[in-house]
């Protein structure tokens, strides 16, 4: 499946995600303790929150580590995951691989999928944009869980090339409102992901959702098909009044003049690579609420 997680031959509908000694984004790809306590706990919370919001989890039903010294070792560590139930025919594919050319038409895949569905491109976005917003905003708004959705953690299910579900993965860059009633009777997260800042919650998922995700997708939608950016803004500004009109703080951060973005390159030239650092960026959304 990729690099470094494997899809065993005999249970394809498991997931095991491996350590990999090297750096090949911001950070060497181990699997850090509290990635192997935090991930069962966050995926089980997850999953029962949202079966109506148009979104499952890759349920993470095992961790295992080498011992070093009584801890576990992050190089030699592997998390197990669940695949959610699919039909015959429906195809889960990272949400940033729609922005990627398709080796067949040269086109952005997105505009591959969306002629293969057969429905006008504006009807098909909007189905997409509603899953794309709904369980983010739904967990953000009610639970004080923001989801790092960015494009390779989030994934979409099409159904005959149609926006069918969203699927979630990889739960260390989530960040919970310790006092959420959701986790009351789980056991204590550890590490980053608790987070008491609202501010700092939203701006994981802005960051991710809104100045990657749906930004690079409008990008793609308004070069191939030749119309402007706010065209293809409108659903999601829709969406997004929509789940957050009764949460005035959520409301105006996302309608705010600026989103924020990941500033890759200072945290990579940064002492501390891991580090979440910020650059905001014009938000396209401003004034359209």
């Amino acid at each position: 499946m990729s690099l470094r997680t494997l899809a065993p031959h005999h249970h394809p509908h498991l997931h095991v995600k491996t350590s990999v000694d090297l750096q090949m984004t911001s950070a060497v790809r181990h699997v850090s303790p509290a990635a192997l306590h935090n991930g069962p706990i966050l995926s089980r919370a997850l999953h029962t929150l949202t079966p109506h919001t148009g979104m499952a989890v890759h349920l993470e039903t095992a961790t295992l580590a080498a011992d070093h010294h009584g801890n576990p070792d992050p190089a030699l560590a592997a998390i197990i995951r669940r695949t959610p139930p699919r039909a015959p025919g429906d195809i889960t594919l990272p949400v940033a691989a729609l922005t990627a050319t398709c080796p067949d038409t040269g086109t952005p895949l997105i505009a591959t999928v969306i002629t293969a569905s057969r429905l006008p491109p504006d009807r098909w976005w909007h189905h997409c944009a509603a899953l794309l917003t709904t369980a983010p905003l739904h967990l953000a708004t009610r639970h004080g869980i923001a989801l790092e959705a960015h494009g390779q953690n989030t994934l979409l299910t099409l159904r005959n090339w149609r926006p069918h579900r969203l699927v979630y993965r990889d739960f260390g860059g989530v960040r919970v409102d310790p006092h959420t009633p959701a986790l009351r009777h789980a056991p204590a997260l550890t590490g980053d992901i608790p987070e008491p800042d609202p501010d700092a919650r939203l701006t994981v998922l802005t960051a991710a959702l809104y100045a990657t995700v749906l930004r690079h997708l409008v990008h793609s939608l308004s070069h191939h098909y030749t119309r402007p950016p706010h065209h293809w803004w409108r659903p999601v500004t829709t969406h997004t009044h929509h789940h957050t009109r009764h949460h005035s703080h959520t409301h105006d951060q996302l309608f705010g003049d600026t989103w924020p973005l990941k500033a890759t390159t200072a945290m990579r030239l940064a002492p501390d690579p891991l580090r979440n650092r910020w650059t905001p960026i014009p938000n396209p959304i401003a004034g359209h609420r």
